[in-house]
């Protein structure tokens, strides 16, 4: 300021180095004022501490970093005095960029959870560092497909939670607001979702022998990708019970069931994050491998049995069974009674599961015969006839021509000695009236012996007899009565 001054002289000084808008030519000195100037090559440069004569206004520029602050001065001389300094504070530079942090956190294994990044080694700064921001990228060789974001989870971390291969990035950005380098990147593979349920084929509603292999025909999907499928045998169709959720083994995408019974066939895939998926709609499996298993409960008893000659049991699938009597025309019997027959028979039972499962069994079953005079079996003609539970035979009135006469029962015989036992009164008025006939084949007749009123006879068949006949005819003048017959297998000394 020239105001009260003819010819004054400026000058200026800085406690840093810095670069003037003027070039200056004289250099006066370090001291508290400026001292005696010389001449210096023309320069902007103005070094520290040290006085310049300038002419006219002027700036001075700092840009090297700094971590303190500084002064300038500047002073008038009027040619005796020099004026008190004017002072102004140069503030603390920061011109470096943030150096690049170490994070760690990721993984190059899928995770069905946020992963957290985190700075191991601190960016460093002259002016300090004021936060860090991350990138999540879709490349791991640039920034790409985001945009620098500031850390939100702590100071130095971040939770990352984007489904997918991602690359983070980090860097600082100090307290002058200058980004710093970029860090080297961490990879996170996350996969939040649930798998996509398959859909599977395979099952049956139909009973089967063998093991059913359900596949899986639309695979599910994830974004981590599947990493193996799981099936469930269950006992219901309405959620998954009896059992638990079993990798597959048959192949990557199928399993084979074996197990019995009615089941239910669920699967669901589980990704490479670990998360088990959604379950498909269930595949029915009917399982029966089991093979019916007969036995006969008795290889011996009377005609009149209305007992099952065979026991059979079934396997998951239920099953029906056939017996034939092989001795005798392969006639149908179920029963005891059915075999109407005395003697030994070959019953041959064969049953089926419904799932196709065949059991084949035979036995020899030893039956007698026992008629109770009730019995509509046995018939009664020439006279004779019913009285309650007795057939009479009244006495013979026809010289033998048509004596009355107690005809049946018929029955099957299979060759061997039989023993006929008659029950009733007067049976041993006549040897003569007993008669055992096959067809048109007259069998012989042996008298055994006599117990009180009664009488028994034996006779023998030398082969297969499809409708044996027994006949008792009254030649007597006495009344017999029958209350039953018994015809069972004799030794064969009693038919010799």
């Amino acid at each position: 300021n020239s105001t009260n001054i003819e010819n004054p002289t400026y000058y200026v000084k800085t406690t840093r180095e810095g670069t003037s808008s003027l070039s200056v030519t004289k250099s006066c000195g370090t001291g508290t004022n400026p001292g005696t100037c010389t001449d210096i090559t023309s320069t902007t440069t103005l070094a520290t501490n040290t006085w310049y004569q300038v002419s006219e206004n002027m700036s001075v520029t700092y840009s090297a970093t700094s971590s303190t602050t500084d002064t300038i001065y500047a002073i008038t001389y009027d040619g005796t005095n020099y004026s008190g300094a004017t002072t102004a504070i140069i503030s603390k530079i920061d011109a470096e960029t943030p150096t690049a942090p170490t994070i760690t956190g990721g993984s190059t294994s899928w995770s069905s959870s946020a992963k957290t990044i985190s700075v191991s080694t601190a960016s460093t700064s002259t002016s300090g560092i004021a936060y860090y921001q991350y990138y999540i990228s879709t490349s791991n060789t640039s920034q790409t497909g985001g945009s620098w974001t500031k850390v939100t989870t702590s100071t130095t971390s971040q939770s990352i939670s984007t489904n997918g291969t991602r690359y983070i990035f980090f860097r600082a950005v100090n307290n002058v607001g200058t980004a710093g380098s970029v860090s080297a990147y961490q990879t996170t593979k996350i996969d939040t979702g649930t798998p996509t349920a398959p859909t599977i084929t395979g099952g049956s509603t139909s009973w089967s022998s063998s093991a059913k292999t359900i596949s899986v025909s639309t695979a599910s999907t994830s974004t981590s990708g599947i990493s193996y499928y799981q099936y469930y045998i269950s006992t219901s169709n309405t959620s998954q019970t009896g059992g638990s959720w079993t990798k597959v083994t048959t192949s990557t995408t199928s399993q084979s069931i074996s197990t019995n019974g009615t089941r239910y066939i669920y699967f669901r895939a589980v990704n490479n994050a670990g998360t088990a998926g959604s379950v498909s709609a269930y595949q029915t499996t009917m399982i029966d491998t089991t093979y019916p298993t007969i036995s006969f409960p008795t290889t011996s008893t009377n005609n009149q049995n209305t007992n099952n000659v065979y026991s059979v049991t079934y396997g998951a699938s239920g099953g029906s069974i056939s017996c034939v009597n092989l001795t005798f025309n392969n006639a149908l019997v179920n029963t005891f009674k059915s075999i109407n027959a005395i003697g030994t028979s070959t019953i041959k039972c064969t049953a089926i599961s419904n799932s196709g499962n065949t059991t084949s069994t035979q036995a020899n079953i030893t039956t007698t015969a026992l008629f109770e005079s009730s019995f509509e079996s046995l018939g009664v003609t020439n006279g004779a006839y019913r009285s309650g539970l007795l057939i009479i035979l009244p006495a013979d009135t026809t010289s033998g021509a048509n004596p009355p006469t107690q005809f049946g029962p018929y029955f099957y015989a299979t060759p061997g000695c039989y023993h006929v036992w008659y029950y009733g009164n007067n049976l041993n008025a006549s040897v003569d009236g007993y008669k055992v006939t096959g067809g048109e084949q007259s069998l012989p007749i042996y008298s055994l012996n006599y117990v009180s009123a009664d009488s028994n006879y034996n006779f023998s068949v030398s082969s297969n007899v499809n409708n044996l006949e027994v006949v008792l005819r009254n030649y007597s003048s006495s009344i017999i009565s029958i209350s039953k017959i018994t015809i069972e297998p004799a030794p064969s000394s009693w038919c010799s």
